[in-house]
């Protein structure tokens, strides 16, 4: 014996029963109207009759919407509905229990779906509507200079809508501007423009920056007592400048780091290094260095050269001081009257 087993959906099948020898049509309606299924064994109907009985007395909703599409944070929203045949509605998360009600009022505490649920003795049904929020837009980001000296500036311009806050590194408002200039205070590998929409919604947009700075600048007094040793290590700058206000410029170059001997002056004197970036942009650093005293020329070898320079009538006259002819010792400030040829 062969037994066929068949998954009957509604609308499919025969259109006649071979058992109970009724149209599917008629079938329907008649155990529709007395709310029970065909008492014929394996009538081909059925299942259908079956969800067509549950369809009849089961609870329906017709209508579930929403007042808008997307909702801000403390707004007031509308929902409305039309159920037939529900003996409890409610509405899920927040709400509760909405039976006999045909809308409700309420701030909704978050974005997201909202479930009206409609239950009688014969079922449930359910449906739902989403509450969205509004993404805050950055639609461009720009800055003027991707190198910046710690403590300079950098002009930034924006363009950005639905936002609750705008800030620049979480930290600076610019909350209704479209641009705005900076001080760079810190080191930052990035600045970051971040618009905050409702609900926690946010949105960033990034731009690379490198920090120009000068790591150190220092001096060291070589054993000789005749000569320090200035060393430097910086970022990021395009020029480097070592300069002295008498002394003038001691070096100009492209080195990021390097080391080079001055002479031990009979002065104290303030070294300045300066860097330069690609943008004209500057970054400073000042280094004292103590003075030798003038005796220190009788201990100068091989005799002592020295030449005039500056103004005869200054009350302290500026002297090149050279060992020999070529090796360069310094600059001493000797007064006027000051014997300085007994040092010859």
């Amino acid at each position: 014996m062969i037994i066929l087993l068949f998954n009957i959906r509604q609308g499919s099948g025969p259109t006649k029963c071979t058992l109970c020898q009724r149209e599917k049509t008629g079938a329907i309606e008649e155990q529709v109207g007395k709310r029970e299924r065909c008492g014929t064994r394996n009538c081909a109907f059925d299942n259908d009759i079956g969800l067509a009985i549950l369809e009849r007395i089961a609870p329906r909703i017709n209508d579930f919407i929403a007042d808008r599409d997307f909702i801000e944070e403390g707004q007031l929203i509308r929902l409305s509905w039309q159920t037939e045949r529900a003996n409890q509605l409610e509405l899920s998360p927040q709400v509760g229990d909405v039976t006999g009600q045909y809308f409700v009022e309420f701030v909704p505490e978050a974005a997201g779906k909202i479930q009206l649920r409609a239950v009688n003795e014969h079922g449930e049904v359910t449906s739902e509507v989403e509450l969205k929020v509004a993404e805050p837009q950055i639609h461009s980001f720009t800055i003027d200079k991707d190198i910046i000296p710690l403590g300079g500036e950098v002009r930034l311009s924006w363009s950005a809508d639905t936002y609750r806050t705008l800030r620049i590194n979480s930290v600076i408002d610019v909350t209704g501007q479209n641009e705005a200039t900076i001080t760079v205070d810190r080191e930052y590998r990035h600045v970051i423009l971040t618009a905050l929409g409702h609900f926690g919604v946010r949105q960033h947009k990034s731009r690379p920056v490198q920090i120009a700075k000068i790591e150190s600048f220092t001096a060291e007094r070589l054993p000789d007592g005749k000569h320090f040793e200035l060393s430097w290590l910086t970022q990021n700058f395009r020029d480097i400048e070592i300069s002295d206000p008498t002394l003038g410029t001691l070096f100009e170059g492209r080195t990021p780091d390097g080391k080079m001997k001055l002479p031990v002056v009979h002065q104290d004197i303030e070294l300045q290094l300066t860097g330069t970036t690609i943008y004209d942009d500057h970054a400073t650093q000042k280094l004292s260095l103590s003075a030798a005293k003038i005796e220190e020329l009788t201990l100068l070898s091989g005799g002592v050269l020295i030449k005039q320079q500056g103004d005869e009538e200054a009350l302290e006259e500026t002297y090149l001081v050279y060992e020999g002819e070529e090796n360069f010792l310094g600059i001493a400030y000797i007064p006027a009257d000051f014997n300085f040829f007994a040092f010859i």
